[in-house]
């Protein structure tokens, strides 16, 4: 359990700290994912800026807070909190029919699909293993070699997320921009 303990807290510090920082590097990033943010129309104008940054906040903390052990569990609960956000805020965009994108990791920007629920899904899936191999930890006993194997898979796997929609782009073909 310590090494699922690891590599999920792996990949969400590698994911978010990308996140915070694609939108974080500079005042035309940020403006781009509060422009993503006002096109999905899932906040009201008047809060529209202090929940950014708000997101971008949570978003910077968590790869804080879930690299130092003690205050990993709560990471996990900020992300747990987060990719649930998202993952309503892509549903209500999708279900709309609406053709709306967001510069999540930088410059690649692709209209929610389904593809986007899926990514959001496995991170899901990352944040409760990660909180139950946690809880499930008691001794922290791992060798170095274990320790650098979880870490190393963790980096590949954050890396396919970070480059989610070219994969799929790959696998499946391009997202189609529905007619308006």
């Amino acid at each position: 359990m310590v090494y699922l303990w690891i590599a999920s807290r792996s990949v969400l510090f590698v994911v978010f700290a990308v996140s915070a920082g694609a939108k974080l590097r500079n005042r035309a990033a940020f403006r781009a994912f509060e422009a993503g943010l006002a096109a999905m129309e899932v906040v009201p104008r008047q809060v529209r800026r202090p929940v950014a940054m708000t997101v971008v906040a949570a978003e910077a903390l968590v790869p804080v807070l879930v690299l130092v052990p003690a205050t990993a569990l709560s990471g996990l609960v900020v992300t747990l909190t987060l990719l649930t956000g998202f993952t309503l805020a892509v549903l209500a965009v999708t279900t709309r029919g609406r053709s709306v994108s967001c510069p999540c990791f930088g410059a690649k920007v692709a209209p929610f699909g389904r593809r986007h629920l899926v990514r959001n899904t496995a991170l899901i899936v990352v944040a409760v293993a990660g909180l139950i191999s946690g809880a499930a930890v008691t001794d922290g006993a791992a060798t170095t070699g274990g320790v650098l194997l979880a870490i190393g898979a963790a980096v590949v796997l954050a890396a396919l997320v970070v480059v989610f929609d070219d994969v799929a782009d790959l696998l499946v073909g391009p997202v189609r921009r529905a007619p308006r």
